[in-house]
């Protein structure tokens, strides 16, 4: 009998990105950006599994091989049809609950991603997500599965299986969804917590050294503090403009 894992988080990884290839890949002291984002997970009291969702593009032999080098199960499918590679994934690891992460979000913070699956739990939501705002970079999204898979059988248009959660943005009056407040160190902060060009990594790469100086830990919360004595760091990557939210 199969049963089900109560919180599944699938991490969207894939090395061919077209603004920064390889960035999964590209060190911020002693580890991998996909590294970070496996130890953010890790470290989360209400995770029950961790799985690598990359493609069946032959890049991401490598992606495959860090996943086995961490002791993680890795699930490769479509690498632009990223609802269905979630879906399939989700159908080879059955949970209740799916974290969606993303392999370029070195300081995803644990507490808040928390705190959003027990609201998502306590509500019984079919998405969940933060409210007002937040670092990007910082959270991420709670679903239920039964949410996911309405969605990969209800969407048809490729913008809404290029990315996993625009079908259910776009019914709120066929999903329940649940937007948490972050706690105070996050709300209303503007920064970028994501790699997605040389210059988001130049900023990791400072921000990990000026905390390592410190002997202070590389994670949110300290981030944001070293930036309130600091603020010129965060002016390594203010001016990059994101591109399209979810595509890894």
């Amino acid at each position: 009998m199969t049963i089900k894992i109560p919180v599944l988080a699938i991490i969207q990884a894939r090395a061919g990105s077209l603004r920064l290839p390889g960035k999964i890949f590209e060190f911020i002291g002693k580890k991998t950006v996909l590294g970070w984002v496996v130890e953010r997970l890790k470290n989360s009291q209400l995770v029950d599994k961790i799985i690598i969702a990359t493609s069946t593009n032959p890049l991401d032999d490598k992606t495959e091989l860090f996943s086995k080098s961490v002791n993680l199960p890795v699930f490769r499918g479509s690498e632009e049809d990223v609802l269905c590679r979630f879906a399939e994934t989700l159908k080879a690891y059955p949970a209740k609950n799916i974290v969606r992460a993303t392999g370029d979000n070195p300081l995803l913070d644990t507490a808040t991603l928390d705190i959003m699956i027990k609201a998502h739990a306590d509500q019984k939501t079919d998405y969940t997500s933060l409210s007002g705002t937040a670092p990007l970079g910082s959270a991420t999204e709670v679903i239920s599965a039964l949410a996911l898979i309405k969605a990969q059988s209800g969407a048809s248009a490729q913008n809404l299986r290029e990315h996993v959660t625009p079908f259910i943005h776009s019914q709120p009056e066929t999903f329940k969804l649940v937007k948490v407040t972050p706690p105070p160190y996050l709300l209303g902060r503007t920064e970028r917590f994501t790699v997605d060009t040389e210059d988001d990594l130049k900023f990791m790469r400072a921000v990990y050294k000026a905390l390592d100086r410190k002997k202070l830990t590389f994670n949110a919360q300290n981030a944001l503090d070293l930036l309130e004595k600091q603020p010129e760091l965060a002016n390594i990557n203010r001016h990059v403009r994101q591109k399209g939210w979810g595509n890894q």
